[in-house]
């Protein structure tokens, strides 16, 4: 059972070209992962994305096949810092298959599907150029999320959602919302 946290870890940073770094990973029995201090870091090492806490129900025998299916996960303050950059979003970069895989020359990939996602209490921050800043706080959701290289598909589908405050800003504009 506790060779299932870095099972887990160690099988989506081999099919990633960032890394998932936990500060600490325990096991709950019977089937559940608790990692916190969380950070996702882009192929550059920069920090993408950082999670207070996630638990994750895992469905061992699918990771034992390669794949990571999880049937539910739950997000706590989790942080999103998005960056459009000219080769695309910095998360996109996180995940993406490393160079040279055969997931990305032969169309497969690590499957990732989440049945049942809570986040609680999340930040996103979108910023592109220097022309605009979109940031979300106090956010909430609940949602179920499908990565497939394979098939080329990646879903996420959000049941509800509530975002407590925010800020749009333009060199010439800035605007609060909730």
């Amino acid at each position: 059972g506790e060779k299932v946290g870095p099972l887990l870890i160690d099988l989506i940073n081999t099919s990633i070209d960032g890394s998932l770094e936990p500060g600490a990973v325990i096991w709950e029995p019977p089937l559940t992962v608790v990692m916190v201090d969380v950070k996702l870091r882009d192929p550059r090492r920069v920090v993408v994305a950082e999670i207070e806490r996630v638990r994750a129900e895992v469905d061992v025998t699918a990771l034992l096949d390669g794949a990571v299916v999880l049937p539910s996960v739950e997000l706590t303050r989790p942080r999103l810092m998005l960056e459009e950059e000219a080769d695309g979003l910095n998360v996109a970069r996180a995940v993406r298959p490393p160079p040279g895989a055969a997931a990305e020359e032969e169309g497969g990939g690590l499957t990732v599907r989440v049945d049942d996602v809570d986040v609680q209490d999340g930040s996103v921050t979108f910023v592109r150029a220097q022309d605009l800043r979109v940031t979300a706080r106090g956010i909430d959701l609940h949602a179920t999320v499908t990565v497939d290289p394979a098939a080329g598909r990646t879903e996420v589908v959000v049941a509800r959602t509530r975002a407590s405050e925010g800020l749009l800003w333009r060199p010439d504009l800035e605007v609060p919302f909730a």
